[in-house]
């Protein structure tokens, strides 16, 4: 798990399996450890290369602001230094926002492209809810500051799971590579720029959707929008779950992503 010097900056990375390339792209404030349960469903038949983003993980911090795109150009440069041509993209919340700006920006080196709970745009109402996450996250302990927002992230049914939300909260409240407050609101102005709206139909490659049923912060209003403007693509909706269920319904999410990945590899 090396890091590469890219132009800008250094990008730390995990690359696991053999066979064709298939990228993770992380959400806000996660690092490539978000996707442990997927690489270990996918490292038998796919090469994984998930990666930290700039302002988060053992990758380096920012020194100005940036933009989705921004980070999507350093994906480009991550794969170019390791040889990577063409792979498979999968995205999650943040990390589809990455994911569609790399395909619209490069559609000759995506073979198929996988958003989960994604969105493709800001508005008033997410961009006043970020706005409330610097401040708390400026403002409060870690712990205060996850146990004030998990409401939005885990279902009621997830929070009725016993022991989920306190393992979670104490897991991330101990980890060394806790992303920084001001990390944190940089990456948040970067995901209220982004908009996609006016680009889907321009998307060739072959796409699936997924997204949590009751998920607050990307709802099922941006998987209508997906789903009518990127062509031929292919929306499943998770009852039951929200916005974690990269880990929440990890079996699920899991057999899906095999099966689409599988269907369009080489």
């Amino acid at each position: 798990m090396p890091l590469v010097t890219l132009n800008s900056m250094s990008m730390y990375y995990r690359e696991e399996g053999d066979g064709f390339p298939v990228v993770l792209m992380n959400g806000l404030g996660s690092d490539h450890r978000g996707w442990s349960q997927q690489i270990e469903a996918l490292r038998t038949r796919f090469r994984c290369i998930a990666f930290d983003n700039r302002d988060v993980g053992r990758s380096d911090r920012a020194q100005a602001p940036y933009n989705i795109a921004d980070m999507a150009g350093d994906a480009r440069e991550l794969l170019d230094k390791l040889g990577v041509a063409e792979a498979h993209f999968v995205g999650f919340s943040m990390g589809a926002a990455i994911a569609q700006e790399f395909v619209l920006a490069h559609p000759e080196r995506v073979r198929s492209l996988v958003l989960m709970n994604a969105y493709t745009s800001s508005d008033p109402r997410g961009a006043a809810l970020f706005s409330g996450w610097k401040l708390l996250r400026r403002n409060l302990t870690l712990e205060e500051y996850y146990r004030a927002t998990f409401p939005w992230v885990y279902t009621h049914q997830e929070y009725r799971i016993p022991g989920l939300i306190d393992r979670t909260v104490q897991a991330l409240t101990q980890d060394p590579l806790a992303q920084e407050a001001d990390a944190f609101c940089r990456q948040v102005d970067a995901t209220l720029t982004f908009f996609s709206e006016d680009r889907l139909d321009r998307i060739a490659a072959p796409t699936l959707l997924i997204f949590g049923e009751d998920d607050l912060l990307t709802p099922l209003r941006f998987a209508k929008v997906l789903a009518e403007r990127i062509p031929h693509a292919e929306l499943h909706v998770i009852p039951g779950t929200g916005h974690g269920l990269l880990w929440t319904r990890a079996a699920e999410v899991n057999s899906m992503l095999v099966s689409f990945l599988e269907k369009h590899t080489p």
